[in-house]
């Protein structure tokens, strides 16, 4: 099994805010006020039944066997959550102070096993918040007042639900760090989600593979994974497989979507955008004044190179992202070959054989269809009189979309 250790996401978001060295120094000094922590406490004694030490003995021996295995120095308090019967856990972090809420029967539904995994998923949360000197406490401080401001952009949203949803698949590796019995994590998490007494992990493991292999656009939990993306991240990760933190990676962010970017993602789709406007204009013949206008509106800065190909590389990149980026890109190239009136419908072959290289031909044709308004034979004649254009430029040989 991999070592237990923040996700790359964590770490990059981290050293994404240490960059900005006055927000990240405000945000670190800042501390839990006592008039704050004592409301806090206040609220867990009104709404709990604080779970006793003695008459409780079994469950906070399963705490302190969580705590040494995760090698945290918490002090924990354990408390039954009243008025609700939903299957819940939470806690609440004071200092030095873990706070672990259990919702509804889980005493009488979890095996010790299965407890003994739900508490180290809770204390897991200590540890998460302390580990790098708690820079990864800062870091989420600091995601979320951005989000919480009502004039921050849509990308600073999808950036703090990411870092939540990889904080929780951390703690479930928590989990099996302390139980160190995966079959009891993936049955805690199936019978907290299910309310069932017996389950069988196989068999779920199986539906969740079924789910991935149809439809894998990414976790859309708001806070938590879906279960089956929880327990096939679980899955990945016990099994040792090469590619297992790739595998992950794609069930909890799915392809790149330009619907749904978060900070690193939309630098992502900078550059791609970036290199296919690059790959666009690569034939001197094209730079006219309206076509190096629009470029520019997209980068000001853009510089035109040789250098751009259509390669496997680009076009795997491509394939891989979601059907609304690759409509994006097709617009992108739209726009190209369509911006300069001058030049007629040269530049349509142009960006013809740059769709048909990047495998964009049925996106880019269904969308040239829809806005030009044309039939199945106007099609046809639009093509044949594009690429009849495009043959007739000359000095083509500096302007190969394919490497040699």
């Amino acid at each position: 099994m991999n070592a237990l250790a923040p996700f790359p996401f964590h770490v990059k978001l981290r050293d994404h805010f240490k960059q900005r060295e006055r927000t990240w120094k405000w945000f670190s000094e800042q501390k839990v006020k006592d008039e704050q922590s004592q409301a806090h406490r206040t609220a867990l004694l009104k709404n709990t039944y604080r779970l006793d030490p003695v008459t409780h003995a079994k469950p906070y021996e399963l705490a302190a066997r969580a705590v040494k295995a995760l090698n945290i120095d918490a002090e924990v308090t354990l408390y039954q959550e009243q008025n609700t019967s939903e299957l819940n856990a939470g806690i609440s972090i004071i200092g030095r102070e873990a706070h672990v809420v259990l919702s509804g029967r889980l005493l009488e539904l979890l095996t010790e096993n299965e407890l003994l995994a739900l508490l180290g998923h809770e204390l897991a949360h200590y540890l998460f918040y302390t580990v790098d000197g708690g820079d990864h406490e800062i870091t989420t401080r600091i995601a979320y007042a951005i989000a919480n401001d009502e004039r921050t952009e849509d990308m600073h949203v999808e950036t703090p639900r990411l870092y939540s949803l990889y904080m929780e698949l951390f703690c479930d590796r928590g989990a099996m760090q302390v139980s160190q019995d995966k079959e009891s994590v993936l049955s805690c998490l199936i019978k907290m989600h299910t309310g069932l007494a017996q389950v069988n992990t196989e068999s779920y493991l199986k539906q969740a593979e079924e789910v991935v292999s149809t439809a894998n656009t990414g976790s859309e939990g708001p806070t938590h994974p879906e279960n089956y993306v929880r327990c096939l991240a679980l899955h990945h990760w016990s099994s040792g497989e090469a590619d297992a933190q790739d595998r992950v990676e794609r069930l909890v962010r799915g392809p790149l979507d330009v619907n749904n970017l978060d900070l690193f993602r939309q630098k992502e789709l900078q550059l791609l955008t970036n290199d296919l406007l690059l790959l666009a204009v690569k034939p001197q013949w094209i730079w006219s004044t309206a076509v190096a206008a629009l470029c520019k509106s997209y980068f000001p800065d853009i510089q035109r190179t040789t250098k751009v190909f259509a390669d496997e590389k680009m076009r795997d990149t491509i394939k891989e992202t979601s059907e609304g980026t690759r409509n994006y890109l097709c617009y992108v190239l739209l726009d190209v070959a369509r911006c300069d009136s001058e030049q007629e419908e040269v530049p349509m072959g142009h960006v013809l054989e740059i769709v048909e290289l990047l495998g964009l031909n049925s996106e880019f044709e269904t969308i040239l269809r829809k806005e030009l308004k044309l039939g199945a034979r106007e099609l046809k004649q639009l093509k044949e009189r594009a690429m009849a254009g495009l043959a007739k430029m000359k000095d083509v040989s500096t302007e190969s979309l394919q490497a040699e």
